[in-house]
């Protein structure tokens, strides 16, 4: 899911800017396992790490935006981290490291799976109030979330004074019509990532599927 709405983020902002390449900065959790012998589950909070990545995107079809975007991901070292202990702490100074873009994206997954069930947390409905307090500086002229809410893909979206509500606006509706174009082939490159995680090919995971189908067949 990440991958479709990444690349379909880039498509909406390459469309709009007339540009070929378009600069983002990809937000992950920070959370991964590292080390066996780190423990980090009672620790609460968002490490953060942070991966500037360029995408071709302006001449290319949407399917080349998908492919180019996995591979990306893909790369990346540790989930993200790499980059950081590369740009902060390692000393790489046969590396040069430019400007953040001014662009930055997180896909948080989903933000419902517990929502049902009997545990100590659970989400707070409507308005919480700033996130952030308002002297801040603001990192990037424009921030986009996204995050599965039950069956609806929520973004949200957050800018300064540097860009006007209206082109914001444009640009949630642009991508809004990118994503219902290709919402039929997601679910199917969803699955296909299941497989090629759980290491089983496309004819396996094609049998266990209609195995499911003849089970709720004969459930009815």
């Amino acid at each position: 899911m990440e991958t479709w709405v990444l690349a379909s983020v880039i498509r909406t902002l390459a469309e709009w800017s007339g540009q070929d390449d378009v600069s983002i900065e990809v937000e992950k959790h920070g959370r991964g396992n590292l080390f066996a012998e780190l423990d980090i589950s009672e620790t609460i909070g968002w490490f953060t790490a942070l991966t500037p990545v360029t995408f071709k995107a302006a001449q290319h079809s949407f399917d080349d935006i998908v492919d180019g975007v996995h591979q990306k991901l893909r790369l990346m070292t540790e989930d993200g981290l790499g980059y950081g202990l590369a740009r902060y702490y390692a000393d790489c100074s046969e590396f040069s490291f430019g400007p953040s873009p001014e662009i930055s994206f997180n896909y948080l997954g989903r933000t419902d799976l517990d929502r049902d069930q009997n545990t100590i947390f659970s989400p707070v409905p409507g308005i919480t109030g700033a996130h952030r307090s308002p002297s801040g500086v603001r990192p990037y002229r424009l921030e986009i979330n996204a995050a599965l809410d039950g069956d609806a893909l929520e973004t949200t979206w957050t800018y300064g004074d540097s860009l006007d509500g209206e082109t914001v606006e444009t640009l949630a509706l642009a991508l809004c019509r990118t994503l219902e174009d290709h919402a039929d082939r997601v679910s199917e490159a969803s699955l296909s990532a299941s497989a090629e995680h759980l290491g089983i090919d496309d004819l396996q995971m094609d049998n266990i599927l209609a195995e499911l189908s003849l089970g709720d067949d004969r459930s009815t």
